[in-house]
């Protein structure tokens, strides 16, 4: 139960079922940091928690249940050697229902090409349909981390540096979204429309 005395900004996504520890890896490139690993090597499995935690972040340094929003990975170990293991995102038939996390950024231009340029594949980038605005940028393992810029587009076209140490976790309110803390700017956007 949470500690009433306690901000009430703590979330975590429901698990995401990672195959390969390189996940972390991915989230560390967003700017993340491990909050906290919890080694379960009877039950073979891992849980890394994931979350920002520069001096810039709105939970910087507290207590790891009082969290603007973190992001849970479990690696059961032995699926990344497995080759009939595949992860369950919810963004495709027969268990849609996931959704995706946010996150937004100083610079989403800069931002989306850092993440390009590292290899990472998009869902949606910013030139794909109509909603210029927006990125979907894959993890490893295929779950969706939306993109949204913390400064209006135009006015950041011509940048072409990002500082990771100033993204933060985004929450949108609906029913298949498990974005994390309050949003602040863009209404929410499902890219299976509109595009």
């Amino acid at each position: 139960m949470k500690d009433p005395k306690r901000s009430g900004r703590s979330a975590i996504t429901p698990p995401l079922y990672s195959s390969n520890p390189i996940s972390v890896e991915f989230y560390e490139h967003l700017g993340m940091k491990m909050i906290r690993k919890i080694e379960q090597p009877e039950a073979k499995f891992d849980l890394y928690f994931m979350g920002y935690d520069s001096p810039q972040a709105v939970s910087h340094g507290n207590h790891f249940s009082d969290r603007e929003g973190l992001i849970e990975l479990t690696h059961n170990y032995g699926t990344e050697n497995d080759p009939e293991y595949k992860v369950t995102t919810g963004n495709a038939e027969p268990y849609r229902g996931f959704g995706h996390t946010c996150i937004s950024v100083d610079n989403i231009q800069a931002a989306c090409q850092r993440i390009e340029d590292a290899g990472y594949k998009f869902q949606k980038k910013l030139t794909d349909g109509r909603m210029r605005h927006i990125a979907f940028v894959l993890d490893p393992d295929g779950y969706w981390v939306e993109i949204i810029g913390q400064t209006p587009l135009e006015k950041t076209e011509d940048i072409k540096t990002t500082d990771t140490s100033t993204y933060r976790m985004v929450g949108i309110p609906g029913p298949n979204c498990r974005c994390l803390a309050k949003h602040n700017s863009e209404p929410h956007h499902d890219p299976n429309q509109g595009q």
